[in-house]
């Protein structure tokens, strides 16, 4: 089949010194193109791309979720992260790099991993169809980050936002009466809907999309201290070039940028927004030092673990799962050597605010469903109903810091018994008891500091904000899918309550909860299972040992993200929120368009959801349109 014509143009116009800015067609004559010479693409025949604007840009920055950014270490000179694409274009990489992980030790893993010596791996893989070639998606950061993930929603946003009205001042499709773009927001949000003077100030822009790929091994805001750093020197920088179009400025000369997150990204810009907001905010993370030249307009979030998540605590005591684990970790040996050190992770720990201060590790023989010492496999997601009977309850009045993640017994973040999994070169019998307290003593201050991070950033959203959460598993009796999605509602279920099930501690006497000693070992497979005593791990045999072992515990959420935690910047007065079941008309919409069900996403690939983008798209619209009256072109 032959090229079309007008892709051909597009294509060599994203090569050309026309690269970036807006164009109309135009189709010569035979005679016009022979008389005239080559137009500007380089041939002489078929549609022409003629340079008829230069609006202003604001650039939209994409932050994305942990792990999602690829990673380079200085010293070995080598990629050492890309997150596994889950297509057939990354699939030769993925499982070549499945079957060297697969042989890789924690120690490895950790010399891989290392925090100071990783940087931002940029030379990414990159697939979209943006109409713009590599090198130039390469320039604004795009190879920084997952591509199957995030580059589609990319391409989108960037599609969409730049047809407002194209040519001749007629919208595009998605923006017309009847389109996608001028569906009214779901009435429980509170948001307000896209009008056609909107779309029109929309078009007076130009939005370029950017990849804020980050080094998610450091802390967060380490990750936005170096995105602020980095755009602030690209941004001029690229722009400033010949054929470029011109960066928008605010009234005081400020670059204006929109910020777009999905996951930990969120809780980057967030850091990104506190560091640079003017005058005073309680619990200030630091003054960013210099007057910074970027201005943000507005957020939109799409999965913020606002107050954490208890995922965390499950995979520092048995890794991950799924083909995640096999990269990262496989059980808590894996995930220890490596997430000991990463200031992030214990950042997305649960606050002390998550679930409003109330327990959510239990120890307990009935996880509050199961029948008494019966085991509760995953895969059946039985939820916690109220506090679970004969449990010691966590965390109490002191909180999580002091009650779960820096508790030395069997049930704390990083139990006395896996101290040693810090540094897997050693075996457990080679460390001297002082050298295990300071091992402690360095986890306990870089909990400190996590808990510090979480004081100064409660409560704190830029404004303006909106936010998107998903809290798909609360459904009527009977009523277990989405209409208008293709898969179960319970598919999407996320860690909650978080239970150890297996023989009562005291509640009263938090000093019983067993430790490990010579004269009773308590043995840990690193995979959810604990043993005091001599039997083995794999005995069933209650009468003769003590065993505890993980129960499920779910909640409604996208597998990740509970809506305890991704629910709560609805309650910040400065936030406009939505979750999935509010975005059910778009789905429908879409379905009606496509003649066909919308597939629904978990946390990962979440953006790939079509009411996702059309949240994205409506909070860009509204955030330009709160924002119109301050921002120009800037003078040459």
């Amino acid at each position: 089949m032959p090229d079309d014509p007008l892709k051909a143009a597009q294509r060599k116009v994203a090569t050309s010194p026309w690269k970036g800015m807006d164009f109309g067609q135009w189709q010569l004559t035979p005679k016009a193109s022979s008389t005239e010479g080559e137009s500007p693409q380089g041939q002489d025949k078929g549609p022409v791309l003629v340079p008829f604007s230069e609006r202003p840009v604001i650039p939209v920055i994409f932050v994305p979720g942990v792990m999602a950014s690829n990673l380079y270490h200085t010293k070995m000179k080598k990629s050492v992260w890309q997150p596994p694409n889950v297509d057939w274009q990354g699939m030769c990489h993925t499982l070549g790099s499945l079957f060297k992980y697969l042989f890789k030790s924690a120690e490895e893993r950790k010399e891989e991993l290392d925090p100071d010596q990783t940087e931002v791996y940029r030379d990414g893989q990159i697939t979209a169809d943006a109409a713009e070639s590599q090198d130039v998606l390469h320039e604004r950061g795009w190879g920084t980050m997952m591509r199957t993930a995030y580059h589609p929603f990319m391409a989108k946003l960037q599609t969409v936002l730049n047809s407002a009205f194209p040519l001749f001042g007629i919208p595009g499709p998605w923006w017309q009466e009847g389109g996608l773009g001028l569906m009214d927001p779901p009435a429980a949000s509170g948001g307000e809907p896209v009008s056609e003077q909107d779309v029109r100030d929309l078009a007076g822009f130009r939005f370029e999309v950017w990849g804020g790929g980050y080094n998610w091994l450091r802390s967060n805001v380490d990750s936005a201290i170096e995105l602020i750093e980095r755009l602030e020197k690209e941004l001029p920088d690229y722009y400033s070039q010949p054929g470029r179009s011109l960066l928008a400025r605010t009234d005081d000369g400020k670059i204006p940028i929109l910020l777009v997150t999905h996951s930990m990204g969120g809780i980057v810009a967030r850091a990104m927004s506190n560091l640079l907001t003017e005058g005073s905010v309680e619990g200030r993370l630091m003054q960013y030092s210099g007057s910074s030249t970027l201005e943000i307009l507005g957020v939109a979030h799409t999965a913020l673990p606002a107050l954490g998540a208890p995922t965390l605590y499950v995979n520092m005591r048995r890794g991950y799962g799924g083909i995640t684990g096999v990269f990262l970790s496989r059980d808590a040996e894996d995930f220890v050597a490596i997430a000991h050190r990463v200031q992030a992770t214990f950042e997305l720990l649960p606050t002390k605010k998550y679930k409003n201060g109330e327990p959510w590790l239990f120890v307990s023989p009935n996880c509050g469903q199961c029948p008494v010492m019966e085991d509760c496999p995953e895969k059946d997601k039985r939820a916690v109903q109220g506090t679970p009977a004969n449990s010691l309850a966590l965390p109490t009045k002191k909180g999580p810091f002091e009650d779960i993640y820096k508790r030395g017994d069997a049930f704390g973040l990083i139990p006395d018994h896996n101290l040693h999994l810090t540094e897997p070169e050693k075996r457990k019998s080679e460390f001297e008891p002082a050298e295990l307290e300071q091992i402690r003593g360095r986890i306990d201050r870089d909990l400190d500091k996590a808990e510090a991070f979480h004081d100064a950033l409660a409560g704190y959203y830029h404004t303006p904000t909106y936010a998107y959460w998903k809290e798909v598993g609360e459904v009527p009796a009977g009523d277990k899918a989405d209409e208008n999605t293709s898969e179960a509602q319970e598919d999407y279920y996320s860690y909650g309550d978080v239970v150890w099930q297996g023989p009562a501690v005291n509640p009263d006497d938090p000093a019983s909860a067993p430790r490990d000693s010579p004269q009773q070992p308590l043995k840990d497979s690193g995979k959810g299972v604990m043993v005091h005593g001599a039997a083995p791990l794999d005995s069933y045999d209650f009468d003769r040992r003590k065993r505890w072992r993980f129960c499920a515990s779910f909640v409604p959420g996208d597998a990740t993200v509970d809506q305890r935690s991704g629910s709560a910047p609805k309650e910040s007065g400065n936030v406009t929120a939505m979750n999935h079941a509010d975005l059910a008309p778009v789905r429908k919409r879409i379905r009606e368009e496509e003649e066909a069900k919308v597939k629904s996403y978990d946390h990962q690939d979440i953006c790939n959801d079509k009411s996702v983008q059309w949240y994205a798209c409506y909070c860009i619209a509204k955030l330009v349109a709160k924002n119109k009256e301050r921002i120009h072109a800037a003078k040459e």
